[in-house]
């Protein structure tokens, strides 16, 4: 048998309502985090800023977990290593991103369009 408790009963006082809210929140923050992490790795470097743009709730750290790890995916993206240990700006790393994704022959592109999973378009 499961047991449902209401807010009303497991916080009895003050604090208790506070953990409780803090708890809460954490949770759905976990929540975004992997979905965040997962529309993530369905992106190739041509539609990384729109998934920046639709999650920008991230704090920085998880953000930059999130990215370094996508990033490593891409040959074209390994010239942003050096801004992993160097401290910048979600915003450099961004404009960086954006800068080489322009310069990228649409050959290389394509093929790196070729490292994310399918999104199931090819059903028939």
């Amino acid at each position: 048998m499961k047991h449902i408790i209401n807010q009303n009963q497991c916080c009895k006082n003050g604090d208790d309502h506070r953990f409780y809210a803090l708890e809460q929140e954490a949770v759905q923050y976990h929540r975004v985090v992997q979905l965040a992490t997962l529309d993530l790795n369905f992106q190739s470097p041509d539609t990384f800023s729109q998934w920046n743009k639709r999650h920008p709730d991230l704090k920085e750290t998880d953000w930059l977990t999130m990215f370094w790890q996508w990033q490593s995916r891409f040959p074209s993206l390994a010239e942003l290593d050096w801004l992993r240990y160097g401290g910048k700006s979600l915003f450099t790393i961004v404009l960086n991103l954006a800068a080489i994704v322009r310069d990228t022959p649409e050959v290389i592109r394509a093929r790196e369009r070729l490292y994310v999973p399918n999104k199931l378009g090819n059903i028939r």
